[in-house]
């Protein structure tokens, strides 16, 4: 499939529609966690960590391939995190980053540890002014020259210059399923973008 993509100096759009992700995403899983396009209203891309254990996630990345510069760089998305609040340690994180969810990320961040979604850099979480609930967010993230600012629903929540990356980024999607007895960690995404500025 190549009607969910445009790549242009790289400009990339990802609507998350059709039967199944599309080949160029890597996808990676543990234990029963899953990805796949939801069949419900709005749809979009189901990732579900929990499947009756501790530490599983799903992850989605581009395998290493790191085209956007750390200052320099815009990341758009419309998700719809669904985390347990009892158990610890359970996560949702969209944005950019060399790896994983590691010292050079940028992302969208939903937390058991916080009632507000945040802004997640080297293991460091400032958190938003935005309730934490079941429902679609926009969230654009940009790593500017001087600063790294997350805007969530158009809204700018956060500025900051601490904790920035130091490598180009790739895209990144992860739910994570922690400790203990929490019984949802869900995430959603209907689309996204990501370019050089």
């Amino acid at each position: 499939r190549r009607d969910s993509i445009m790549a242009y100096k790289q400009h990339f759009i990802e609507w998350f529609s059709g039967k199944q992700i599309p080949s160029y995403w890597n996808e990676t899983t543990t234990g029963t966690s899953s990805v796949s396009m939801a069949d419900e209203v709005d749809g979009g891309l189901k990732l579900v960590a929990w499947g009756g254990s501790n530490n599983e996630y799903v992850l989605l990345d581009f395998a290493s391939k790191r085209q956007y510069a750390h200052l320099g760089s815009k990341f758009i998305a419309v998700v719809k995190p669904i985390i347990a609040t009892d158990g610890g340690y359970h996560w949702f994180g969209a944005g950019l980053g060399s790896a994983t969810y590691d010292s050079n990320s940028l992302m969208f961040w939903a937390h058991t540890s916080n009632a507000n979604y945040g802004f997640y850099r080297q293991g460091y979480t400032t958190w938003s002014s935005v309730p934490k609930d079941n429902d679609w967010h926009s969230t654009e993230i940009e790593s500017a020259v001087a600063s790294d600012t997350i805007k969530i629903d158009g809204v700018l929540e956060v500025t900051t210059t601490d904790y920035r990356p130091s490598t180009n980024l790739q895209p990144i999607l992860r739910v994570h399923h922690g400790y203990a007895n929490g019984s949802v960690s869900n995430g959603y995404i209907r689309y996204m973008e990501c370019y050089n500025t």
